[in-house]
């Protein structure tokens, strides 16, 4: 008597694609999110001495401390977008879509309404009693002490009145993304959509194509940087929008897939190389083509240059941290925890701290490393001041 062959096995589903995500500790990334805040400390107190307007200015420019900030430019905001992506794949993880929204609003819209009517207003106030002050960001006098000025505050918006969120627009922008994407964040999570994700990195992972990504970036650069260049008012900011829309989905769909860590980690010294290579023939070129017309064969070569600055910084900088730092460590867990209330007060503490250095009779780079050394120090008090209570741990967008 014969038997009938046993039937082939069905092939066992790919966990990856078809399992809901799991919360695991990626101690790169954690790592990275700490780092990227300390080089705003870092960007911020190189602000006072570089070409540009801005809040308080030194009266002897460095090209140097410029050139410095110019270095972390490309790939800081990129990065705490990219992360605050998987921040949100995790958070849908394990929430509704109405908790998870509620939680948004929580940690994004208070923190940011406090920071708004309490943190900013230092900033505001040094801008108004610095009168003469050269490159002042909206040069509005105010004389009088801050408890007078305080009431002003609210009077019209800035630039032409006071009431600003200043470098508290990263947290108006987020939230914006956190709630019009989650239609989209909704079907990513579904068996398709975590299907579709997996691909897509699969596809990304072999030789060089993870250098593709640096195309939507030039596209968008080019498209609307020169028609909408940045106000960090969200209403017409369209490049910024845009822009940083595409890096918050990119760390969405992308960091939490292996494949994408394994593309990233190979390629890391080609990104570190394409990154030095591409700002050296950006700075190189740049002077020669000014002035330079909207849309010419020069405005997208340019714009497009920058495209692979930033990409490549991120594949470089993701990459290594990849490598190198995904282990426990006890100082970035510490960080880890205060990141948020550091991003909200940093600003403010430079400002205020600049606003005496920059009296100072030294040297660009001496009145530079009081600055960071000083603000460093500040904010980190303020942070763990800011842990020892539930009400202000809500305020500061902490976890309970």
């Amino acid at each position: 008597m014969t038997t009938a062959p046993d039937p082939a096995p069905t092939p066992a589903p790919d966990p990856a694609v078809l399992s809901p995500p799991r919360r695991e500790r990626r101690h790169e990334l954690d790592a990275l999110r700490v780092l990227a805040v300390l080089a705003l400390l870092l960007y911020h107190a190189s602000r006072p001495f570089d070409t540009e307007v801005w809040h308080v200015k030194n009266l002897e420019r460095s090209l140097g401390l410029e050139l410095f900030g110019n270095l972390l430019t490309p790939w800081r905001l990129p990065l705490l977008f990219m992360i605050s992506g998987l921040g949100t794949y995790y958070a849908l993880g394990f929430r509704s879509a109405w908790r998870y929204a509620r939680e948004r609003l929580g940690r994004l819209l208070l923190p940011l309404a406090f920071g708004m009517a309490v943190v900013v207003v230092p900033q505001v106030y040094v801008e108004r009693i610095s009168a003469g002050m050269p490159d002042r960001m909206s040069p509005r006098d105010f004389h009088g002490s801050y408890l007078a000025f305080y009431p002003h505050y609210f009077e019209g918006v800035y630039p032409s009145g006071n009431f600003s969120w200043h470098h508290l627009w990263f947290l108006a922008y987020l939230l914006v993304f956190s709630l019009a994407a989650l239609p989209l964040f909704l079907y990513l999570r579904s068996e398709r959509g975590r299907h579709w994700a997996a691909r897509t990195a699969a596809w990304l992972r072999p030789g060089r194509r993870i250098f593709l990504l640096a195309l939507p970036l030039a596209l968008i650069h080019v498209a609307l940087r020169g028609l909408f260049p940045s106000t960090y008012a969200l209403v017409g900011d369209w490049w910024n929008l845009a822009h940083y829309l595409l890096l918050f989905l990119l760390g969405y769909v992308l960091l939490p897939q292996p494949a994408f860590k394994e593309a990233v980690e190979a390629n890391r010294r080609l990104g570190a190389i394409g990154f030095v290579v591409a700002f050296i023939g950006r700075l190189a070129l740049a002077p020669l083509l000014v002035p330079i017309a909207l849309y010419s064969i020069a405005y997208a070569a340019l714009l497009t240059l920058r495209a692979v600055i930033e990409w490549s910084a991120l594949v470089a900088v993701i990459g290594y941290a990849g490598v190198y730092l995904d282990r426990p460590s006890r100082i970035l867990r510490y960080g880890g925890d205060r990141v948020y209330p550091f991003y909200i007060w940093h600003q403010t503490v430079i400002v205020v701290v600049a606003y005496f250095v920059v009296a100072w009779t030294a040297a660009p780079f001496v009145k530079f490393a009081a600055i960071s050394l000083i603000s460093l120090v500040g904010t980190v008090a303020l942070c763990e001041a800011v842990g020892t209570t539930a009400l202000t741990r809500r305020l500061f967008g902490m976890k309970d």
